[in-house]
């Protein structure tokens, strides 16, 4: 026994403790079958997968007098591309989310995010299935679509139209009233025999 071990053996006595230090092969070969049973009960227990999230955040920049559809369907093909590669790189990956961002002379607005599962993902590998949008993006970016525009409508010649009739005055008949606003006419004179203006002279003797 060592110096240290009848340093140790002589407080314990001091103190009233009885002190047994274990350095036999006895406790060597319980310390070994120790550490078997552990590495067996490790192999054997089954291994806590933790789910794992991956998030992503990819800018575009928005190309000349590019109209805000194309610059939202290029928005899909890129998360679409995202969510493929991030669960390739990684089995252990259980989720994704892809958030892409909109430029926009100097505005960063988020366009679409895409959030799926892998089992959801590898049934329906559709960006559109499983993206949500945000409104008014476009106005956020100052992108004003023009409309689509409407076909060309000739304008067909006008067609003669009809002399616009002329109002029919009602004829007055003898017992009618006069119209309104113009003299009553003068009644008519009995009518009577015809009769010579001047008397008969006496025949001459």
């Amino acid at each position: 026994m060592s110096k240290f071990h009848h340093i140790v053996a002589r407080g314990s006595t001091w103190l009233g403790l009885t002190l047994r230090l274990p350095f036999s092969g006895a406790f060597s070969g319980r310390l070994a079958a120790a550490g078997l049973t552990w590495m067996a009960i490790s192999a054997i227990a089954p291994t806590v997968v933790q789910a794992e999230i991956q998030r992503v955040a990819i800018p575009i920049v928005r190309e000349n007098d590019e109209t805000y559809q194309n610059l939202l369907t290029r928005a899909e093909n890129i998360a679409r591309a995202a969510t493929q590669r991030s669960f390739d790189q990684s089995i252990l990956t259980t989720s994704v989310i892809v958030t892409v961002l909109g430029q926009n002379n100097g505005a960063v607005v988020p366009i679409l995010k895409l959030e799926v599962n892998r089992r959801n993902w590898q049934a329906f590998p559709d960006p559109q299935r499983w993206a949500k949008y945000y409104t008014n993006a476009n106005l956020l970016l100052g992108i004003e679509d023009t409309p689509s525009p409407s076909p060309t409508i000739t304008p067909e010649a006008p067609a003669d139209e009809p002399a616009e009739a002329l109002e029919e005055t009602p004829e007055l008949a003898p017992d009618n009233p006069s119209l309104p606003g113009l003299p009553a006419p003068f009644p008519s004179l009995p009518s009577q025999p015809d009769q010579p203006l001047l008397p008969p002279l006496p025949p001459l003797p």
